[in-house]
């Protein structure tokens, strides 16, 4: 198979497992707070990485340097994105995030032009602007309310959301050629375990409860389903 071809495939699938896991995090979110959620997905993730490079199906290899070098991507991806997406989802649909979502090839066009100084045909071009067209159609149509502020908060944070995973587009394909997918993906997972476990288990002792995290035992098995999906 082209490589050209398996970068499009692999995109469509990043797609939808990411269009899935609004889905996933919605209802998860009726369970237990976002910050509960992220840190047992991050949780999960990071112990499926560790048992998968003990039993060398998979192979890390990082240096302190690479480490280094690969951290900034982590403030873009997990932590912006995953934190603006699931706060985003208490206050809007998971369908409107969905849609949401699509604007991310523009950002990632313009992003990718200002500073990667890639260039598009007027096709491709085209065919992004048809997609936000597509967007502001479909909000249009269903009668989004923006006129509420909990609604526009909401739509406020996953656009933060969108743009973050953008950067974090942006990031990868700068990095790309220097460092293996699974050495990133490695970092990203590890920082995302700390980072969501220390302020999911801060929020709670600041509420006075600093046990909930372990208590939401269904709010871990729904997050387990969608890691291993995810995974």
């Amino acid at each position: 198979m082209h490589e050209k071809t398996k970068a499009y495939l692999a995109a469509l699938s990043f797609s939808a497992i990411i269009g899935f896991s609004f889905l996933f995090t919605k209802i998860a979110l009726g369970h237990a707070s976002p910050l509960t959620n992220l840190a047992h997905r991050y949780t999960i993730a990071a112990l499926v990485m560790v048992v998968l490079h003990q039993t060398k199906l998979i192979k890390v290899s990082l240096s302190r340097k690479d480490i280094l070098s690969i951290l900034p991507m982590s403030l873009f991806y997990p932590l912006l994105f995953f934190i603006f997406q699931s706060f985003a989802l208490q206050y809007i649909s998971s369908s409107e995030a969905g849609i949401l979502q699509a604007l991310v090839p523009i950002f990632t066009l313009l992003l990718a032009s200002a500073f990667l100084k890639e260039k598009t045909s007027l096709l491709q071009k085209f065919f992004l602007f048809l997609s936000v067209a597509g967007v502001v159609f479909i909000f249009l149509s269903k009668g989004a309310n923006f006129g509420t502020e909990t609604a526009s908060f909401g739509f406020l944070l996953m656009l933060g959301s969108v743009l973050a995973n953008a950067i974090n587009n942006i990031l990868s394909k700068s990095k790309g050629g220097r460092y293996r997918a699974m050495d990133m993906t490695a970092v990203v997972i590890f920082v995302g375990f700390v980072t969501f476990n220390t302020l999911s288990l801060t929020s709670h002792y600041l509420d006075g409860n600093i046990l909930a995290t372990l208590h939401r035992s269904d709010s871990f098995l729904i997050c387990f389903q969608f890691s291993i999906w995810e995974f």
